[in-house]
């Protein structure tokens, strides 16, 4: 093991210590046999016989021989078995026979035959005459070709006295036969010069040597018009090819494009979504389609530059510039993923399944859009003068001129903190659960118009007044409506302000007559409260019992929802229109 382990591939010394990083020893498979028995042969070992390589736990492979360095348990893999650097001459091929007498005379024969062949040779001079008289008809010159076709093998002979004789094959030889008479050699033809008339004499001076040179030409050139031939049929063949490649490929293409429509309208994103104002209503809680657009072009220009949260380290500053890698969603569907969650309280699983994103990449997406639109949503609806809200005041509100504003709170549910002063900060006594605590201010036409920071079910009405920072918002002369369990008459005061609230029974028995009237008056137009915060309830999101881990952006979520209810229709729209 370790360093003692060494390659078994013939021709191979490496062993472990030598190898560099990334490549690594590796044991014979043990199935399936066929594989076993390719490593095998790739090592260069016998499979059978006598010299049978045999393969015990401690042989190994080194990844030298691996494409990639390691092997694949893929059998489409080119790693499934080695290919690199293996013998060149495996020593499991076939070993030769053994020579016995018998086979060594037969060799002896062979030879004995073939020399007597050659030693009947002609023999030619460098002048190309033969050296002694032979029968011109004992001279045979045969020429091979490749082509198929018949019209290439044609031969010319051109003989005194006589016709000329041109001979035609449909095989692949051609024999020309020398004729005495022959004049002399053309690429067309075969002619011979006879130096004597006489027919004895006429052997000793045909110029061989000419005729084997014309039979060398013609079948060069034979060779050379085939090959160009052959071209041309591989060329017709691969244009044939790259046709049927072509069309294929655009059918490829077509169905792609079919299947990415069908894809697409299953997508779950803004385009395939919103498509009417009732779906934009069920998942984003805004009115119409022409509000969530106007919405997201105003926030398009700051939310091209935000930089995501990336934890509590992640810095403020530095907005402008590279804003890192490219965005997974587009910025309508970042806008639209978080609006989801907020009005249908999906799970962050849920979600990133639904837009095909990771957990961790929303999560992140969620809380800088998150900040993002508070921020931004604070900005939209500041806290009104009394000239402004005068502006939009409902008939219903002519016998209490100088409101402001109405005031009251509510509280959600909260997992309960591992913390024991947490515990006790967010325990509420007319709950009786962990709850978080805000108040809410809206305007007499409805318009939310005040959102204070988040506190622990244990705190009161008026601690929340007082720490809230709404009192500074109030000027003199103003009045604010409330319900009974506000008693900040004294605190009010200071500012120059006065408070609406329904009347006590003072240790009566029962209210008076004036006073349940006062208390009905100011019922009817304090219940509009009512309805912008059950409006926030439809956000989802604050449904339920909201987890520990959304708790540094949980206060965030609670104003987001109560600035996002503003662009849906007025709660007194009717009363409005009367004017």
């Amino acid at each position: 093991m370790g360093g003692r382990d060494y390659c078994c591939v013939v021709g191979c010394s490496n062993r472990r210590s030598d190898l560099p990083k990334g490549y690594a020893f590796h044991q014979f498979p043990k199935a399936p046999l066929s594989r076993r028995n390719s490593w095998i042969h790739a090592t260069g070992r016998a499979l059978t016989g006598k010299y049978k390589f045999v393969v015990t736990d401690n042989t190994k492979i080194c990844g030298h021989h691996f494409v990639l360095g390691r092997k694949n348990a893929d059998p489409t893999n080119i790693d499934y078995v080695p290919t690199m650097n293996l013998p060149l001459a495996s020593s499991n091929a076939e070993t030769p026979k053994r020579k016995t007498q018998a086979s060594k005379r037969a060799i002896e024969f062979d030879r004995a035959v073939e020399h007597g062949t050659q030693s009947k040779k002609k023999k030619l001079t460098r002048t190309g005459q033969i050296s002694y008289p032979i029968d011109i008809n004992d001279v045979q010159h045969e020429v091979e070709v490749e082509s198929t076709d018949p019209s290439l093998y044609t031969a010319t002979l051109i003989i005194p006295g006589q016709n000329v004789h041109t001979y035609t094959s449909d095989h692949a030889y051609h024999k020309f036969w020398v004729h005495p008479n022959a004049t002399k050699v053309t690429e067309t033809g075969v002619q011979c010069q006879p130096r004597c008339e006489n027919k004895f004499q006429q052997t000793n001076h045909v110029h061989v040597q000419q005729t084997v040179d014309a039979i060398t030409t013609v079948q060069k050139a034979t060779q050379v018009t085939t090959t160009s031939s052959l071209l041309q049929i591989k060329c017709r063949q691969q244009q044939k090819l790259i046709t049927e490649l072509s069309s294929k490929l655009q059918t490829v293409h077509k169905e792609k494009e079919t299947l990415k429509n069908e894809l697409s309208k299953h997508k779950f994103c803004m385009e395939t979504l919103l498509t009417n104002d009732e779906n934009v209503q069920i998942y984003t809680g805004l009115p119409n389609i022409a509000t969530f657009n106007a919405l997201l072009e105003y926030l398009r220009p700051k939310a091209e530059r935000l930089t995501y949260w990336r934890g509590k380290q992640t810095s403020t500053t530095g907005h402008i510039g590279n804003r890192g890698r490219v965005r997974s969603l587009s910025i309508d569907n970042e806008f639209f993923a978080v609006l989801v969650r907020l009005r249908l309280g999906l799970l962050v699983e849920d979600i990133a399944a639904r837009f095909a994103i990771s957990k961790t990449h929303f999560s992140k997406l969620f809380n800088t859009w998150i900040r993002f639109l508070r921020l931004e949503l604070e900005l939209l609806f500041p806290f009104p003068s009394r000239e402004q809200v005068n502006e939009h005041m409902p008939p219903s509100f002519a016998k209490f001129p100088n409101t402001v504003v109405i005031l009251d709170c509510t509280e959600i549910y909260v997992q309960k903190p591992s913390a024991l002063q947490a515990q006790r900060q967010t325990w509420s006594s007319y709950k009786h659960r962990n709850t978080y605590k805000i108040l809410v201010g809206i305007s007499p036409d409805g318009t939310v118009t005040f959102v204070s920071t988040l506190y622990g079910g244990a705190a009161s009405d008026r601690f929340i007044v007082n720490k809230s920072g709404i009192l500074n918002l109030v000027k003199e002369g103003d009045n604010v409506m409330a319900d009974r369990g506000f008693d900040i008459s004294d605190d009010l005061k200071k500012c120059g302000a006065t408070l609406n609230i329904p009347p006590f029974r003072c240790g009566e028995f029962q209210l008076s007559a004036s006073q349940v009237e006062e208390t009905r008056r100011i019922a009817e137009v304090r219940i509009h409260v009512e309805r912008a915060i059950q409006r926030i309830k439809t956000f989802h999101i604050l449904n339920g019992t909201m987890p520990v881990t959304l708790t540094m952006v949980a206060e965030d979520i609670f104003k987001t929802c109560y600035y996002l209810t503003n662009f849906q229709t007025p709660i007194i729209k009717c009363e409005i229109n009367k004017m």
